[in-house]
């Protein structure tokens, strides 16, 4: 018997991780080798925070919203977010164009689409790594 305590759905797609009697599912990914902590999707980019705080994302990276500090092209598979390995993050969020991650302590570090001013930092022009 399975449980799914990690599932996030998005508009095309959607990620479950079960663990069961005899580990994680899917057993063939090597990404979940890892404790998955927390999983986000947005319509066209995901990420996995993990407990050891490692952030993942992939998927559409037109506005920088993967956080990998290259922007326009999409990735397929999953990468960690370097920059942002030795920060403690509790949360993460997947914007449509952004995304938010939190830490333990209470900072919010925000990435990707501004146009609207999504990331709160009282402008509109995009960025990577705004911390609020």
């Amino acid at each position: 018997m399975y449980s799914s305590p990690k599932v996030a759905c998005g508009y095309w797609h959607s990620i479950a991780l079960a663990r069961g009697e005899d580990g994680l599912w899917p057993r063939n990914d090597r990404l979940f080798v890892l404790l998955l902590m927390f999983v986000s999707q947005s319509v066209y980019h995901d990420m996995c925070l993990f407990t050891g705080g490692q952030i993942f994302s992939w998927g559409q990276n037109r506005y920088s919203q993967l956080g990998l500090g290259i922007t326009g092209q999409s990735i397929s598979t999953p990468q960690m977010v370097q920059s942002l390995q030795a920060i403690p993050f509790s949360q993460i969020s997947a914007g449509g164009a952004h995304s938010f991650a939190l830490t333990f302590s209470g900072a919010v570090f925000g990435w990707g689409c501004n146009k609207f001013g999504q990331l709160g930092v009282n402008d509109t022009n995009g960025g990577l790594f705004t911390s609020l």
